[in-house]
C-alpha cells in the first residue's frame, strides 16, 4: 500500500536531492537539512492541512532517514523509515 510512495519519495528526497545539495554545497549537514524540510513539508501535507505536529515529526524523520542514507548507502532503511511514518500518521489521524 504505502510501499511504492515511499520508495518514490526516498529516490527524490534522499537519492537525487540531498545528493546533490551535498554536490553543491558540500556540507552533509546542510544536504540533510535541505532534504529533511523539503520532505516535511511535501510528505506530510503541510502546504494543505497546515498540521504543525505533522511537519515536525516530517522533518525529523527527514533527518534520520537522511542519517541512515548517508551511514548505509542504501535507501532500503530510509524506505522503512517511511513506510513506518506514513502509517502511524494514518493511525494517528493526521
Amino acid at each position: 500500500m504505502s510501499i511504492i510512495p515511499a520508495v518514490f519519495a526516498e529516490v527524490i528526497f534522499r537519492g537525487v536531492l540531498m545528493n546533490w545539495a551535498e554536490k553543491v554545497t558540500g556540507s552533509l549537514s546542510l544536504a540533510i537539512a535541505v532534504s529533511a524540510i523539503a520532505y516535511g513539508l511535501l510528505e506530510t501535507g503541510y502546504l494543505v492541512n497546515e498540521s504543525k505536529l505533522a511537519l515536525v515529526a516530517g522533518i525529523c524523520l527527514g533527518v534520520f532517514n537522511g542519517l541512515a542514507y548517508h551511514k548505509s548507502r542504501s535507501l532500503t532503511a530510509p524506505i522503512l523509515g517511511n513506510v513506518g511514518f506514513v502509517i502511524i500518521l494514518a493511525i494517528l489521524g493526521l
